[in-house]
């Protein structure tokens, strides 16, 4: 039998063709892409509660952590001021001093990068004396001090995992906006006006999705470690303040990306990205400390996007000046956005 010389022609493969359109047709379904977008919402919400329930708790259900008076133990010989942390009868530890940069919410509102670090490590000691604790089956003991001036030691048990009853309240609303906030967003993007009939995306519409995702998990991030009580896995409580700080400025960026094209055009994309590496460059510096804290700090980039949103804010009611429908869309989302963001900031 003789060959060609010339080259084979690709073998026909008409299955996999059908399976391509099979799901590029489903993909367009504004049904199916809510749907999926809907369970993938959902997976992130119940990730973010049993990496919460998974981390261990010290004393849950005798301890009150206030921003004023500290860590107040609520038990019999309470209430009184936790001052520090014993190890479990027989474990060799020294005693860890309970101080409100131990107990407080937000890493980030530490002043200085020497005063993450030491947080982050004085949580790895917690976590190592609450270990030790849970191998000998025994409580840890706090110190307090006691209304007549004398100190006492009492028992705190350690668990192995949290228990949901012993989360506090502000842990259940930061998970349940996020949730609504991831909803929502997945509602414009299934939803928007041009995906399934080739008619351009609405601007702004990225912006916005980028904002609500940004908000959803700094809320569920901030949950995380704010309602941690005593202890934490350092390691953990570093990565959720990362995705924290990275996620709340991509919120920022989002809403400066939605202004800026919505409801006028009044920049171009090229200034919404610039405007996102700065931001990007601030986060590697705060993070990698190459700058000095109070230069490159979370509060001082959320303080600068806040300000951006409000330039662009107003910019857009001048550019709407003549435009009705316009002008009230800016009204509505512009000021549910400003009183959102102010109270956050």
């Amino acid at each position: 039998m003789g060959h060609s010389d010339g080259a084979e022609a690709p073998a026909a493969d008409p299955g996999g063709q059908q399976l391509r359109w099979a799901i590029g047709s489903t993909l367009q379904v504004p049904l199916f892409r809510l749907t999926l977008l809907l369970i993938l919402a959902a997976a992130l919400v119940s990730a973010t509660l049993a990496l919460r329930l998974a981390q261990p708790a010290i004393g849950a259900g005798l301890l009150t952590i206030d921003a004023a008076r500290g860590t107040i133990y609520t038990g019999r010989e309470g209430p009184a001021p936790l001052l520090a942390l014993l190890p479990a009868m027989g474990a060799e530890a020294a005693p860890l001093p309970v101080t409100p940069a131990l107990v407080i919410e937000d890493p980030d509102m530490l002043g200085s990068y020497a005063a993450r670090r030491q947080l982050f490590a004085a949580q790895d000691r917690l976590m190592a004396l609450a270990e030790d604790a849970l191998a000998r089956g025994l409580p840890l003991r706090g110190l307090i001090a006691l209304p007549d001036g004398q100190n006492a030691l009492v028992d705190l048990p350690v668990t192995a995992r949290m228990p949901a009853r012993a989360l506090p309240a502000g842990f259940w609303v930061q998970l349940g906006c996020g949730a609504v906030i991831l909803a929502v967003a997945a509602c414009f993007v299934a939803l928007r006006a041009g995906q399934s009939t080739g008619r351009p995306t609405p601007e702004g519409l990225g912006g916005f999705v980028l904002a609500g995702l940004g908000a959803a998990v700094s809320a569920f991030t901030a949950g995380l470690y704010s309602s941690r009580g005593l202890v934490m896995d350092g390691g953990t409580m570093q990565l959720a303040s990362a995705l924290n700080h990275i996620f709340t400025l991509l919120f920022g960026v989002g809403m400066t990306a939605l202004f800026a094209r919505y409801p006028r055009p009044l920049l171009g994309r090229r200034w919404v990205v610039a405007g996102a590496g700065l931001v990007a460059l601030q986060v590697l510096a705060y993070r990698l400390e190459l700058l000095p804290h109070d230069l490159v700090s979370p509060q001082i980039s959320v303080a600068l996007l806040f300000v951006a949103i409000i330039a662009l804010v107003v910019a857009q009611h001048r550019a709407t000046r003549g435009h009705p429908a316009d002008r009230a869309a800016l009204r509505w989302l512009g000021l549910s956005i400003l009183l959102g963001s102010g109270v956050f900031v």
